[in-house]
């Protein structure tokens, strides 16, 4: 796991990479909400953007953690299926319900069940790369949350160039994070 944490910061230029090619075909509708299902590692990606988004949206930004879709799921609702796995059984109930909808929908995922639900239904989806535990992907799915933005009309921040600088920051300054890291870790002790 502490190479995986080190190799961050390779992996959100390698997300960012992934997120510039995919180049997504996304109507740019009047969505009513962004609904984004997707839990454990694979939820921490949303829950981040959701709160970096907070003041860039004009519509709400919800992740849903559940095997079901609130009511307000619609034509209208721009809806992410996000599973590292692909195989996590919430999302894949979630997406079902949520197609039945007419929702547009886009999946993240590395392969599994949801990929082959997105290849079936003819699915946007963006793939990220497969073999780490998901809690070890969070740059691929948070990168991959905002290029959907992006690419949906619904996000004009500058957020490639902020990525950017926290590589470099990361980079040049991770002697010092990974000391407080440990300074914090022995705090917590018991």
């Amino acid at each position: 796991m502490k190479e995986l944490i080190e190799q961050f910061p390779q992996q959100l230029r390698e997300a960012l990479s992934i997120g510039r090619k995919s180049k997504l075909s996304l109507s740019k509708q009047m969505y009513s909400q962004v609904l984004v299902s997707g839990l454990g590692g694979s939820g921490i990606g949303a829950s981040i953007v959701q709160e970096y988004v907070f003041d860039k949206l004009t519509i709400p930004f919800v992740v849903n953690k559940d095997y079901f879709i609130p009511k307000s799921v619609n034509a209208t609702t721009l809806f992410i299926a996000c599973s590292y796995s692909g195989n996590t059984e919430e999302t894949l109930q979630a997406v079902e319900s949520a197609r039945k909808t007419k929702a547009t929908i886009v999946c993240i995922t590395s392969g599994g069940a949801l990929a082959e639900f997105a290849i079936k239904y003819k699915l946007a989806i963006i793939q990220i790369p497969s073999g780490m535990p998901p809690r070890a992907c969070l740059g691929y799915s948070l990168v991959q949350l905002l290029f959907i933005l992006k690419y949906a009309g619904l996000l004009k921040s500058k957020f490639e160039l902020e990525i950017e600088t926290g590589i470099q920051r990361i980079t040049s300054d991770s002697k010092n994070i990974q000391k407080k890291a440990f300074k914090l870790a022995s705090e917590l002790v018991n």
